[in-house]
């Protein structure tokens, strides 16, 4: 039998009688690794055999030596771990997800997380609820504006992230949640927690009531992105009355992308018709996405589109065709450059998703947006270069902005309620972007856009 140790081993120490069988079951354990991929270990199946002996004996020596006994989970996480490796070491983005790590998953590409539905602040050593999320688990559960949470299961808490960790749990689990309201008795109300939404668009306000000109901050593109987007503009316009809407910044600073679809969706409520994108695989035909008409909401619409360096992905795909258009003035700075494509692949008897690298974004007049994994084609060095370089005073500036767009804008249905609230709190934190006098790259995407309006009204 080919001795399997380790080169240095303690002299007359016996292989113990198991071991060979040991080694067959790991053997067959890794094999069944590679079969979750979707490889079958047959001739031409491009696996080096050698690296899966070396894989399988490397196995077998730690199941057999190491210092803690392993049971059957910790040998199932360790072949997770080693598809996890494997996936990994490919590029940046390609990304392994094992069964638990199914709620991260759904935050990041379907806008989703577990939980009640609640935003609260610490004012005066209180955790108050500023309001809970329309449609949420805590308004079903008659949560209001101003409660103040005082314990979580039983445990007192003072602190907002306090409350926070104690209230995650998994899905369809309860929390029992102690609440003050007004100079009522404290009492206990249990919610379950459930799938939360998290919105595309965070911000929606007026920026030129006499100009027409509103203004959007699109976090992410969600699910629910392009029904956000719609009701955006229709608040926006409801805002203005008699006045049209004639333009909008739209702000996607930050935003690292999501689903491609409604990206593509959202591009095309402002392009008629024409390319949107081309995404080129390795060994497989092209596939050209094309705007339908039916689809273009808003073809008229002045169109301001602010991006800077965490601009990523699917933000770089809408930029770069409204950009290719003509369809928008793009402002701040160049975008990240992740342009490849990422498949996801779930295999029906498995709880495992692999999200992969396999293609290439490439804008309508053929500018491939990558330039991490590889030299990009586009000359400008890779991502979108804005059509006017607009860069913030310093970094202190810079996180000053991004930490107010990043607040969660108050639903229209609890302003007036956190409006009195901010009245009895003066220590709530303001829950609005900066103006424009102190972000100077909006101040700019505001000015591009009077201007475009102007020359309208000079044509007319």
């Amino acid at each position: 039998m080919t001795n399997l140790r380790p080169e240095k081993q303690q002299p007359g120490r016996q292989i113990p009688a198991r071991f060979p069988y040991a080694v067959m079951a790991l053997s067959i354990a890794t094999a069944l690794a590679f079969l979750w991929l979707g490889t079958r270990l047959v001739p031409g199946s491009n696996l080096p055999e050698n690296e899966l002996r070396i894989l399988s004996r490397a196995f077998a020596a730690i199941d057999e030596d190491y210092i803690f006994e392993l049971d059957d989970q910790r040998r199932r996480d360790l072949l997770h771990a080693a598809i996890s490796g494997m996936v990994e070491d490919l590029d940046r983005y390609s990304h392994y997800y094992r069964p638990e790590d199914e709620e991260a998953y759904k935050r990041e590409t379907h806008g989703v997380l577990t939980g009640i539905g609640i935003v609260v602040q610490t004012v005066e050593d209180k955790v108050l609820l500023l309001y809970p999320i329309p449609g949420g688990p805590a308004e079903a559960a008659d949560m209001m504006v101003g409660d103040v949470l005082t314990a979580v299961d039983g445990k007192p808490v003072t602190a907002t992230g306090d409350a926070v960790e104690l209230i995650k749990g998994p899905r369809g689990t309860h929390v029992r949640l102690t609440i003050r309201r007004g100079d009522a008795e404290p009492r206990v109300i249990a919610v379950q927690r459930k799938e939360v939404r998290i919105a595309s668009v965070k911000w929606a306000r007026v920026l030129d009531a006499q100009a027409g000109i509103g203004y959007i901050f699109l976090q992410k593109f969600t699910r629910s992105g392009v029904e956000e987007l719609d009701a955006a503009i229709t608040q926006l316009r409801s805002s203005l009355g008699k006045v049209e809407l004639r333009g909008l910044v739209l702000d996607i600073r930050r935003n690292p992308g999501g689903l491609l679809s409604t990206c593509l969706k959202l591009t095309n409520r402002f392009v008629k018709q024409g390319k949107l994108l081309t995404i080129q695989p390795r060994n497989k035909p092209e596939e050209v996405h094309v705007a339908d008409p039916v689809l273009c909401l808003y073809p008229d619409m002045k169109l301001v589109l602010l991006i800077d360096h965490e601009s990523a992905s699917a933000s770089e795909v809408m930029a770069g065709a409204l950009q290719d258009h003509a369809r928008a003035q793009l402002v701040g700075t160049r975008s990240w450059g992740k342009g490849v494509v990422n498949e996801v692949y779930r295999w029906s008897d498995q709880k495992v998703r692999l999200k992969l690298t396999t293609s290439y974004y490439v804008t309508p007049k053929g500018r491939k947006i990558e330039r991490h994994l590889r030299k990009s084609s586009n000359d400008e060095g890779g991502g979108i270069l804005p059509d006017k370089i607009v860069e913030c005073a310093d970094k202190k500036q810079r996180t000053a902005i991004l930490q107010q767009l990043y607040r969660r804008e108050v639903p229209p249905v609890y302003r007036t309620q956190v409006a009195k609230l901010q009245d009895k709190f003066p220590g709530i934190q303001a829950l609005q972007p900066l103006p424009t006098n102190k972000d100077p790259q909006l101040d700019s995407a505001l000015a591009e856009l009077r201007l475009a309006l102007q020359q309208v009204e000079k044509k007319r």
